[in-house]
C-alpha cells in the first residue's frame, strides 16, 4: 500500500493527458476519413462520427508508465514500484510492444477496414510475444479441491487463446456511447484493487494509468458520443485486460478476472452461439448483443449504459470477494452463487438460441449418418451395375438407389442407335408422385438431367421429391451424378454390339431385354 500515492499520480497523468489528447485525436479522425457512419444493419448511432480513439488512450497510458520507469531510474531507485519494473523489464516491454501492435492493427482498421482474418492473425502474434516474454497461463488452482493443475508446454496455446478471447469480447460489446470504455473501465479498477491486495505492482502500474486513460476519455464517449475510441480503442483496451489478468493470478488463478469480465465474456459467447444456431459466420454483424436487447426493451442508450454498467459493478465486487474469502467451503458457495447469476444472464441473452444450436448439432449428426448410409448404397449399387447382364438388373440396382436418396418419383429414358426406346418409371409406395405429365413440377423438388457419353445423348432421368415430406438428402447432387455417369456406361455397354471371336465363330445371342416396370 506504501505505493498507492505513486498510482494515483499515474492515474492523474493519464487522466489529463486523455482530456487534453482526445479533441487533438478527433479532429485528425476527421482528417484522415476515420469516421463511424451509421448502418441499418448493427450501428444505433444516427450520425457520423470520428473514431479512432484509441490513439489518445494508447499515448496517454504507456507516457506516464514509461515516465513512471525513467523518473525510479533517476531519484527512486529504492521503490517498490521501480524495484518491481526492473526486475521485470523484459515482460513489461513485451506488454508494451504487444500493445502497441493491437493499437497499429486496430488505426489500420478505422482507416482501412481489416478482415477478420486479419485481425486474428495479429491477435495470435500478440499472444505469442506476451508468451515469449513470461506472461503465460502455466498453473490453474482447481476451486474445489484446491489442487494445482500444471499445464507444461500448452500454457502457450491456452494463453493465445485467452488474449485472443479477451480481446474479441470488449470489441464485441463496444456498440453503444460509452460502454465499451466503461466495461474496460470497471474490469482494470476490479484488477487495480486485487493488485493492492495482493502485491502485484506491475499490476498496479497498468490499470491506474489504463483507468485514467480511460475515464478521460469516457467523457468525450458518453452519450451523445463526440467520438468513439474504434477498434484501436476496443483491441488495445481489450488486450491490456487479458494480459493483466494473466499477471494477476491471485491465489484463485484466472477465474477472479473470469468473474470480472463475465459481462462480456457471456455476450460474445451468446453471438457465437446465436450465430452457429443459424449457420453463419462470427463476421456477419446482428443487433441482438445485450445492449441491442435493452434498446429493444425501450431503455434509452444512457439507462441501458448504466444497467450494464450496474451489472458490471456487480460482477467485480464479486470477483473481490472471491478473491478474499479464506474458506473454501465459502468460495465454493460463492462460486455457485455467481455461476448461477451468469447463467441466469446467458439464458436471458440466448436461451432460444442455445437451445436451436443443440437441436441443430442433433439434426446435422443424423443428416451426416444419412448421407453416409446413401453414399454406401450409391457405390454399392453402381459396382453391381458394371457386371449387370440386361436392362433390368441395372433398373433394379437403381431403384435401390433411388430409396437410398430418399425421392419420391422417377422417369429414365434410355436410347441407342439401333436400339429399342427403353422407359422406367419409379413412385414411392404412398409417396406423392409430383412430375406432372409433362416432367414438369407441381410440388417440391425437381431435378433433370441428361444421359450421354463422348458428346451423344441417350436419353434423360427427371427425379422428383415432395420436399414436404421430408428434406433432401446432403450432397445429393454428387450422389445423382455418380448415377449418372454409371447409368450412362451400362447403357452405352448394352448398346454396344459385342466383339466376334477371333476363331470366326459365330457369336452368341445377346440376352434380349425387357421393359421396365
Amino acid at each position: 500500500m506504501g505505493d498507492l500515492g505513486a498510482y494515483v499520480i499515474l492515474y492523474l497523468v493519464a487522466f489529463m493527458l486523455s482530456v487534453f489528447l482526445v479533441p487533438m485525436v478527433r479532429r485528425l479522425a476527421i482528417r484522415v476519413g476515420a469516421v463511424d457512419a451509421p448502418d441499418r444493419l448493427r450501428k444505433i448511432h444516427t450520425q457520423a462520427v470520428p473514431r479512432m480513439g484509441g490513439v489518445a488512450i494508447f499515448i496517454a497510458f504507456i507516457v506516464p508508465v514509461v515516465g513512471a520507469y525513467l523518473v525510479g531510474a533517476y531519484w527512486f531507485k529504492d521503490s517498490t514500484l521501480y524495484k518491481a519494473m526492473e526486475a521485470k523489464a523484459w515482460q513489461t516491454s513485451g506488454l508494451l510492444a504487444a500493445g502497441a501492435l493491437m493499437l497499429g492493427l486496430g488505426m489500420y482498421d478505422d482507416t482501412r477496414h481489416a478482415s477478420p482474418k486479419l485481425k486474428l492473425i495479429v491477435q495470435f502474434f500478440a499472444g505469442v510475444i506476451i508468451c515469449a516474454v513470461g506472461i503465460r497461463i502455466d498453473e490453474f488452482r482447481e476451486p474445489f479441491a484446491g489442487t494445482m493443475v500444471y499445464f507444461g508446454w500448452l500454457a502457450y496455446p491456452i494463453t493465445i487463446f485467452w488474449v485472443m478471447a479477451v480481446t474479441n469480447a470488449i470489441n464485441l460489446i463496444d456498440g453503444m456511447d460509452g460502454l465499451g470504455p466503461g466495461v474496460g473501465l470497471f474490469v482494470s479498477g476490479t484488477m487495480f484493487v486485487l493488485s493492492l491486495f495482493y502485491s502485484a505492482p506491475l499490476v498496479s502500474l497498468v490499470t491506474s494509468a489504463l483507468f485514467g486513460a480511460v475515464i478521460g476519455f469516457l467523457i468525450f464517449n458518453f452519450h451523445p458520443a463526440k467520438i468513439f475510441m474504434g477498434d484501436s480503442g476496443s483491441l488495445f483496451i481489450g488486450f491490456m485486460l487479458s494480459a493483466v489478468a494473466v499477471q494477476c493470478q491471485v491465489k484463485r488463478a484466472l477465474l477472479v478476472p473470469v468473474i470480472a469480465l463475465a459481462l462480456p465474456i457471456v455476450d460474445t459467447c451468446m453471438a457465437i452461439i446465436r450465430r452457429w444456431s443459424k449457420g453463419l459466420p462470427m463476421s456477419v454483424p446482428d443487433k441482438q448483443h445485450v445492449h441491442h436487447r435493452l434498446i429493444a426493451m425501450g431503455f434509452s442508450q444512457r439507462q441501458a449504459v448504466f444497467i450494464l454498467y450496474g451489472v458490471c459493478v456487480v460482477f467485480g465486487c464479486a470477483a473481490l470477494v472471491v478473491a478474499m474469502l479464506e474458506s473454501r467451503v465459502a468460495a465454493i458457495v460463492a462460486y455457485l452463487v455467481i455461476l448461477t447469476a451468469i447463467g441466469s444472464v446467458a439464458y436471458v441473452l440466448g436461451g432460444r438460441e442455445t437451445w436451436q444450436l443443440i437441436r441443430r448439432a442433433r439434426i446435422g449428426w443424423a443428416r451426416r449418418r444419412a448421407r453416409h448410409r446413401a453414399w454406401v448404397r450409391v457405390y454399392q449399387a453402381c459396382a453391381r451395375m458394371e457386371v449387370a447382364l440386361n436392362y433390368e438388373e441395372m433398373w433394379e440396382e437403381t431403384r435401390e438407389v433411388l430409396d437410398a436418396l430418399d425421392v419420391d418419383s422417377a422417369r429414365i429414358r434410355l436410347e441407342a442407335a439401333g436400339a429399342e426406346v427403353r422407359q422406367f418409371e419409379w413412385a414411392r409406395p404412398g409417396a406423392t408422385d409430383i412430375l406432372g405429365p409433362n416432367g414438369t413440377l407441381s410440388e417440391g423438388w425437381t431435378l433433370r438431367l441428361p444421359l450421354g457419353g463422348d458428346g451423344v445423348v441417350r436419353g434423360e432421368a427427371l427425379l422428383g421429391k415432395d420436399t414436404r415430406r421430408s428434406e433432401l438428402v446432403d450432397a445429393i447432387d454428387q450422389m445423382v451424378d455418380t448415377l449418372r455417369v454409371q447409368l450412362v456406361k451400362t447403357a452405352t455397354r448394352f448398346a454396344t454390339p459385342p466383339a466376334a471371336p477371333a476363331t470366326g465363330a459365330k457369336p452368341e445371342e445377346p440376352v434380349k431385354a425387357g421393359t421396365g416396370a
